[in-house]
């Protein structure tokens, strides 16, 4: 499942957005990767694990 946050301005006037992926995993766990993408390029890993 995949969730992805309306755009944003930032303090320098750039565009960002987070987004939050949950992957399912055979033990029935689920990996988290949340990322903030700032200009459609530049992507910061926030979080990525269980």
């Amino acid at each position: 499942m995949i969730l992805r946050t309306d755009d944003a301005t930032n303090a320098d006037g750039k565009t960002f957005f987070h987004g939050v992926t949950w992957t399912h995993n055979e033990d029935v766990t689920a990996m988290q990767l949340w990322e903030t993408i700032t200009d459609g390029t530049d992507i910061t890993i926030a979080f990525d694990g269980l």
